[in-house]
């Protein structure tokens, strides 16, 4: 540091040093830069050449060369914060002497475009504002806000070279940056179409060492797989393809340019040290195939076939992944394909020891098909299944095994052997446990159940049919990461020219969808009734039990609650209650009032009402139960039961058999609940009544249509302007228990869209695959007891998409209160100035240690440091004005405590000269800021001054590159969390605590 003064003072004195000199001193700033891994020397090269930036005596104008402005982006994009701030500030300075003497040199960082001397300027600090705020500030609510700085600066009306933008860009991904302002900076580059307009070299360097790595991230694919029309999607490979088709099909990327770009494309996901992610590849290549087959498509001298060719035979890419590469060689190759043909590898001893596995199960099935006589299958299906334990459960071997251990004949063996019958229900658990990772086992497990319960019926209690369904109600299946991706991919396959749209599909690669499993498994309950009663009775108490001993209020969403639980309650009842007496029913509708009464969400309660107005349906002297309930008082704490409850009723009273006197009875239930005080009960009975009123008038219930009061009332509801435009929800929760009872309504209806807690799990359409497969099969199927119904008309509530992976977390966990006799801490006001004497708080010594707060401006965050300044010993304090002790916001968190040590007033232009002349009297200058030469707080390198001159950084900028360059030690505080930094009243709080702390275990020792 002296020494570096000491050159700054000799060079810099007026008419002392030529050119000469000057051209000396920049070539050792650059050989200090030059020294690679000593950070010293490139930070003391940095520092005084921002010395000699600021100075007015040094013509630096004479510095200005391509080595002078490399340096520079070179500092911003690879150094820390320090570096950072000096060099802008550097910039600005040197940005202004360039426009100021139009030097011939400058030209080199401004634009050629450029007019005024002004909006050059006004340019360049845009530039570096944004540049503070992206890279040193990184508050992502503020980094959002410069996206209209960036559209200009891209523009072509940007005064600033594009060199500069990518110099920002390529820092702004770099990976020490946060994951979220590094998203919105590479959706912003992909969102805008960035292109290599005037400086393709510097673009390329950017594209290929910054964005390309970027964008293969895996968590970028895994985040934003979407769900649009029942099919996944990848937003972000999207998005990618998209771009890199813009940039090699846009018209002013020349072709040696475009031919870089491709280079540059296929060597990021081709070499084997870059560590991307598997399924970038494909996107990467979906955008070349894309601007491939553009209008005039692009032509290239020359092609790198091998390196395209060999991608496709990668033995690390998933199936999907590879015949998409070959179908995209196949589309960019065309005559040249047989370029692309590679020896067939030997199969390895994997695929042998599976293809001898596999056709084990072969023989197997053909003998128990062809066998008449009892033959011994235990030993044959213990083999088989070590054989996939060993090999680790491939795909193709395990989609057999449903088929061979729920075979007829099996069964039959099973039912008469006591070792059998437990192979067999251990054999389904394990599958049943395998497909709740594979989601893909699911369909061919649950269609190989379904048909052996029809075809045998002692095989429901041989696979516990009861826990099979119990288990998948509670936690259906739900893809992997992998298999999401694999489907998106599918999807890109689909839609290329050469791919044939009937090999490559979903069936293709993994059977039946998960909804055709979900479709086959309701199915199978909805015709359980006539022969497995007691099953169906079993799953159906099993599950409003559970419901039923929910504390009350419930969680809104619970792990094992799933709206699959009460479409099987709504199929149980529907087939059991045939057989109920009045008393069963009126046990079953007691739990499920229950439940209507405390859940929560919209769609279970839809639910909860269908199956209730089914039962009520089904027992009519059961009806009262209704009218009873809404009559008591206390129900006015529960609206939305209450709400429900009117609901049921009026269904109830229009149903086709419905009696007028039941009608009357809760028609005068209705006119004191429409004027109820509660907005949800009254809002309700407004709601029901013309719904009732035409039914009365279409029944020609007499008894109701006289009733001048109802009939005023009705009257007056039907002129309220929302009447004849009723809200989305309206609209959504109707419900006819005659017509709307179907399995259409029951799994994909308008109702799902009530909330966005799940999804709807299969369609009308899985249905149909459903039964045109029993169709091809001969399958005798008891009756179901609901009908499919028609395809409903779909209500659209402006959620176009459903994020895969929205998951909501569960309830907080509530604070456990004190036991008795449980010793707490009791939190108290500091009393530590109470072990010493009275009279030594008169002119009590204060520590050497200054705090320098010229930098805050808040008054508020300003009292918090004049309190922990006083607390902690401070000797005195600087402000950048000392009005703001009389402002309330100071006063308010600094009590009295400027009152009891020096409060000096110091502008924040004099901080590096103050601290340069503290130095010289012997005090060492030390600040909080983050950078890469800072120490750690606490840590057996840090270790504070005996004289200390604090300097407290601004709230949003921190501490300017001039006055880190005073600072002759750094210090960070270690963080935990996720929060990026500390308010500045609470870190100056912990260094004054840990320089206090310091020098107690000095004075003591």
């Amino acid at each position: 540091m002296a020494a570096r003064d000491t050159l700054f003072a000799a060079v810099t004195s007026p008419g002392a040093v030529s050119d000469v000199h000057f051209a000396f001193v920049w070539r050792c700033i650059q050989e200090l830069i030059a020294h690679g891994p000593q950070p010293f020397y490139i930070g003391l090269g940095y520092s005084i050449w921002l010395r000699f930036a600021l100075s007015g005596n040094c013509r630096l104008a004479n510095w200005f060369d391509p080595a002078y402005w490399h340096l520079l982006r070179q500092g911003l994009e690879r150094g820390d914060g320090e570096r950072r701030k000096q060099c802008l500030a550097i910039l600005r300075r040197s940005v202004y002497v360039a426009v100021s003497e139009k030097s011939s040199d400058s030209r080199l960082m401004v634009s050629e475009c450029c007019t005024a001397d002004e909006n050059i300027l006004d340019h360049y600090e845009r530039y570096c504002t944004v540049f503070e705020t992206i890279l040193l500030g990184r508050y992502l609510n503020q980094v959002l806000a410069c996206e209209d700085d960036l559209d200009l600066l891209s523009s072509q009306k940007s005064l600033v070279k594009r060199e500069w933008l990518y110099t920002l860009l390529a820092s702004a991904l770099d990976p020490k940056i946060q994951d979220s302002n590094r998203k919105f900076i590479g959706n912003w580059i992909m969102r805008t179409g960035c292109r290599p307009d005037t400086s393709p070299p510097d673009f390329l360097r950017f594209f290929e060492n910054n964005f390309l790595p970027w964008a293969q991230q895996g968590s970028l694919y895994t985040s934003t797989l979407k769900y649009r029309d029942h099919r996944v999607q990848c937003d972000h490979g999207i998005r990618l393809a998209t771009y890199l088709e813009s940039l090699l099909v846009g018209p002013a990327t020349s072709d040696s340019c475009r031919s870089s770009i491709i280079n540059a494309m296929l060597a990021s996901i081709t070499s084997k040290n870059s560590g991307n992610f598997a399924y970038a590849a494909v996107y990467v290549l979906e955008g070349l195939e894309r601007a491939f087959g553009s209008t005039p498509p692009i032509r290239l001298t020359e092609m790198p076939i091998k390196t395209i060719a060999g991608l496709s035979s990668s033995p690390t890419l998933p199936e999907v992944a590879r015949d998409y590469l070959r179908v995209f060689c196949s589309n960019i190759l065309g005559h040249q394909r047989e370029q692309m043909e590679r020896p067939t590898d030997p199969p390895s001893r994997r695929d042998l020891l599976e293809k001898e596995a596999i056709e084990k199960c072969h023989k197997l099935r053909k003998a128990l098909q062809d066998s008449g006589e009892v033959l011994d299958v235990h030993e044959p299906l213990q083999d088989i299944f070590s054989d996939l334990e060993y090999l680790e459960y491939p795909k193709s071997l395990l989609m057999m095994m449903p088929a061979l251990i729920l075979d007829p004949r099996f069964i039959r063996l099973a039912s008469t052997s006591t070792t059998l019958a437990g192979d067999m229900a251990l054999y389904v658990q394990k599958m049943q446990k395998l497909s709740e990772t594979r989601v893909y086992l699911m369909p061919p497990l649950v269609q190989s159940i379904r048909s052996a319960v029809f075809l045998s019926p002692a095989a429901a209690d041989l696979i516990s049919l009861a826990d099979v369904i119990i288990s998948y109600t509670e936690s259906l299946p739900e893809p992997s990461v992998d298999m999401k991706l694999e489907e998106s991919t599918i999807t890109l396959l689909q839609s290329s020219e050469l791919a044939s749209k009937q090999t490559f599909t979903y069936e293709h690669y993994f059977g039946d969808r998960r909804s055709v499993g979900i479709a086959t498994l309701l199915d199978l309950i909805s015709r359980l009734g006539r022969n497995h009663a007691s099953i169906l009775q079993d799953v159906l108490n099993r599950i409003v039990q559970r419901w039923a001993k929910q504390r009350n209020p419930p969680p809104t969403v619970g792990s094992w609650k799933s709206t699959l639980q009460l479409q099987t309650i709504i199929l149980a009842s529907e087939q059991l209650s045939q057989s109920w007496t009045a008393e069963q029913t009126g046990k079953y509708l007691r739990d499920l009032h229950y439940m209507l009464a405390i859940e929560p969400l919209p769609r279970y309660r839809y639910l909860l009402s269908w199956v209730v107005t089914r039962l009520y349906l089904r027992t009519p002297e059961l009806q009262e139960k209704i009218l009873l309930e809404l009559t008591y008082k206390d129900h006015h704490s529960n609206p939305k039961y209450l709400a429900s409850l009117m609901k049921i009723g009026v269904m109830l009273a229009t149903a086709k058999d419905s009696r007028e006197d039941f009608a009357s009875k809760l028609i005068s239930t209705l006119i004191p609940l429409a004027a109820s005080s509660k907005v949800i009960i009254r809002h309700e009975a407004q709601w029901q009544i013309p719904g009732l009123t035409d039914h009365a008038r279409t029944k020609g219930w007499s008894g109701v249509m006289e009733s001048s009061a109802y009939m005023a009332l009705d009257e007056y509801i039907r002129s309220l302007e929302r009447f004849d435009d009723p809200p989305l929800e309206r609209q959504l929760d109707r419900f006819d228990p005659m017509g709307d009872h179907n399995m259409t309504n029951l799994v994909q209806g308008n109702w799902f869209c009530l909330d966005t807690i799940e999804r709807s799990t299969c369609s009308r359409e899985d249905f149909e695959v459903l039964f045109e497969q029993d169709a091809k099969s001969a399958l005798r199927l008891p009756a179901s007891c609901i009908e499919l119904g028609a395809a409903l008309l779909v209500v659209r509530t402006g959620a176009a998409t459903t994020s895969l992976d929205a998951h909501v977390a569960p309830a907080a966990e509530s604070m456990v209160p004190s036991k008795a006799g449980e010793s707490r801490a009791l939190q108290t006001k500091g009393t530590a100035y109470l072990i010493q004497d009275d009279n030594a708080t008169q002119g009590r010594p204060r520590n050497d240690i200054i705090v320098v707060a010229s930098l805050v401006d808040n008054p508020y965050n300003l009292g918090g440091l004049s309190r922990v300044s006083e607390i902690f010993g401070a000797s005195e304090m600087h402000l950048q004005n000392q009005n703001v002790t009389s402002n309330k916001d100071f006063t308010a968190v600094s009590v009295s405590s400027h009152l009891h040590f020096p409060i000096l007033q110091l502008s924040a232009a004099k901080v590096a000269t103050y601290l340069s002349e503290k130095r010289s009297e012997g005090w060492s200058i030390v600040c909080i800021e983050q950078t890469d030469r800072s120490v750690v707080l606490g840590s057996k390198e840090c270790v504070l001054p005996e004289k200390v001159v604090l300097v407290i950084g601004s709230e949003k900028e921190g501490i300017p590159a001039v006055v880190l360059g005073e600072c002759d030690l750094l210090v960070e505080i270690p963080q935990q969390g996720v929060t990026r930094s500390l308010n500045v009243q609470t870190a100056a709080g912990i260094v004054l605590f840990e320089y206090a702390r310091q020098r107690r275990v000095r004075t003591a020792g």
